[in-house]
């Protein structure tokens, strides 16, 4: 089993865990052991340490930024969304248009089978 501490972009551990191989990210940060009290203390690469102190985290600012991640990607979505009813309702128009043609391209042959049945007979 390998430990990993997960650092955010100041480089403070933000979770600890243990994965069952060893994983390649650029935000883990393997460790010796489970150590809990890594959590909220700031890694420096230079040195290969952690700080003493903790930087524990401003809850309203997370929220925020988190608030603004989720609005993010319900704007993305809601393009996608759009993106996928017009594409669906190109479709659609297109099928009605194909649909139009092959009843008139229907019609026309029972017309010109009438017309042989017609002609043959006479």
């Amino acid at each position: 089993m390998k430990h990993y501490a997960e650092i955010n972009h100041f480089n403070i551990c933000t979770g600890i865990m243990t994965m069952p191989k060893e994983v390649d990210r650029e935000n883990y940060l393997e460790i010796e052991d489970f150590n809990n009290d890594l959590l909220w203390r700031k890694y420096d690469q230079e040195t290969e340490t952690w700080s003493e102190e903790k930087f524990l985290p401003d809850r309203p600012a997370i929220q925020l930024d988190e608030f603004e991640q989720l609005k993010a990607e319900k704007d993305q979505l809601e393009l996608t969304l759009n993106s996928v009813l017009q594409t669906n309702a190109m479709s659609l128009k297109t099928m009605a248009e194909q649909s139009r043609q092959l009843r008139d391209s229907q019609s026309l042959s029972a017309d010109i089978m009438l017309k042989m049945a017609r002609n043959s007979i006479n």
